[in-house]
Protein backbone atom coordinates (compact mmCIF):
# COMPACT_ATOMS: atom_id res chain seq x y z
CA UNK A 1 0.00 0.00 0.00
CA UNK A 2 1.30 3.48 -0.88
CA UNK A 3 0.43 6.89 0.57
CA UNK A 4 0.68 10.16 -1.34
CA UNK A 5 0.94 13.65 0.14
CA UNK A 6 1.00 16.86 -1.84
CA UNK A 7 3.26 18.51 0.76
CA UNK A 8 6.99 18.07 0.34
CA UNK A 9 7.68 17.84 4.09
CA UNK A 10 6.01 15.75 6.77
CA UNK A 11 6.24 18.70 9.18
CA UNK A 12 4.24 20.96 6.83
CA UNK A 13 0.79 21.62 8.22
CA UNK A 14 -2.34 23.56 7.51
CA UNK A 15 -3.33 24.02 11.12
CA UNK A 16 -2.63 23.49 14.77
CA UNK A 17 -4.59 20.36 15.63
CA UNK A 18 -7.16 17.96 14.32
CA UNK A 19 -9.93 16.11 16.14
CA UNK A 20 -10.09 12.34 15.76
CA UNK A 21 -13.51 10.97 16.58
CA UNK A 22 -14.16 7.37 17.56
CA UNK A 23 -14.40 6.24 13.93
CA UNK A 24 -11.03 7.78 13.06
CA UNK A 25 -9.44 6.13 16.08
CA UNK A 26 -10.89 2.75 15.06
CA UNK A 27 -9.55 3.17 11.54
CA UNK A 28 -6.09 3.97 12.91
CA UNK A 29 -6.18 0.86 15.06
CA UNK A 30 -6.96 -1.25 11.98
CA UNK A 31 -4.39 0.36 9.67
CA UNK A 32 -1.43 1.25 11.89
CA UNK A 33 0.76 -0.84 14.18
CA UNK A 34 -0.45 -0.81 17.79
CA UNK A 35 2.69 0.88 19.14
CA UNK A 36 2.27 3.81 16.73
CA UNK A 37 -1.42 4.16 17.61
CA UNK A 38 -0.52 4.11 21.31
CA UNK A 39 2.11 6.83 20.84
CA UNK A 40 -0.33 8.93 18.85
CA UNK A 41 -3.16 8.67 21.38
CA UNK A 42 -0.74 9.25 24.28
CA UNK A 43 0.06 12.66 22.81
CA UNK A 44 -3.61 13.58 22.36
CA UNK A 45 -5.94 15.49 24.65
CA UNK A 46 -9.39 14.08 25.33
CA UNK A 47 -12.28 16.32 24.36
CA UNK A 48 -14.21 15.12 27.40
CA UNK A 49 -11.62 16.80 29.64
CA UNK A 50 -11.92 20.22 28.01
CA UNK A 51 -14.00 23.04 29.41
CA UNK A 52 -16.96 24.00 27.26
CA UNK A 53 -16.13 26.67 24.70
CA UNK A 54 -17.53 30.12 25.45
CA UNK A 55 -18.62 32.51 22.70
CA UNK A 56 -18.44 36.27 23.28
CA UNK A 57 -19.54 39.22 21.18
CA UNK A 58 -17.38 42.25 20.34
CA UNK A 59 -18.47 43.97 23.56
CA UNK A 60 -17.44 41.06 25.77
CA UNK A 61 -20.95 39.77 26.41
CA UNK A 62 -21.33 36.04 26.72
CA UNK A 63 -23.40 34.72 23.82
CA UNK A 64 -23.43 31.09 24.81
CA UNK A 65 -21.43 27.91 25.19
CA UNK A 66 -20.38 25.15 22.85
CA UNK A 67 -21.65 21.60 23.22
CA UNK A 68 -21.03 19.51 26.31
CA UNK A 69 -18.26 17.10 25.32
CA UNK A 70 -18.07 15.22 28.61
CA UNK A 71 -19.24 11.99 26.95
CA UNK A 72 -17.31 12.43 23.69
CA UNK A 73 -14.64 9.84 22.82
CA UNK A 74 -12.87 12.22 20.43
CA UNK A 75 -9.34 13.49 20.96
CA UNK A 76 -7.41 16.48 19.70
CA UNK A 77 -4.02 15.68 18.20
CA UNK A 78 -1.26 17.94 16.96
CA UNK A 79 -1.19 17.78 13.15
CA UNK A 80 2.58 17.48 12.88
CA UNK A 81 2.62 14.66 15.44
CA UNK A 82 -0.11 12.86 13.49
CA UNK A 83 1.68 13.28 10.17
CA UNK A 84 5.06 12.25 11.61
CA UNK A 85 3.71 9.06 13.16
CA UNK A 86 1.68 8.16 10.06
CA UNK A 87 4.79 8.73 7.91
CA UNK A 88 6.69 6.38 10.21
CA UNK A 89 3.95 3.79 9.82
CA UNK A 90 3.98 4.04 6.02
CA UNK A 91 7.78 4.06 5.76
CA UNK A 92 9.22 3.94 2.24
CA UNK A 93 5.72 3.77 0.73
CA UNK A 94 5.18 7.48 1.51
CA UNK A 95 5.51 9.69 -1.58
CA UNK A 96 5.84 13.37 -0.73
CA UNK A 97 5.14 16.14 -3.21
CA UNK A 98 2.53 14.11 -5.07
CA UNK A 99 -1.18 14.47 -4.42
CA UNK A 100 -2.06 11.22 -6.13
CA UNK A 101 -0.83 8.70 -8.59
CA UNK A 102 -2.04 7.84 -12.00
CA UNK A 103 -1.91 4.89 -14.35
Amino acid sequence: MAAFDRDTEVAATGGYHITLDGRAQSALRELVAPEITERLLASASALRLRDRDAFWDHRGRLLGHGPDLSGDSGVDIDRITLRTLLAEAVGDDLHLGRASWCC
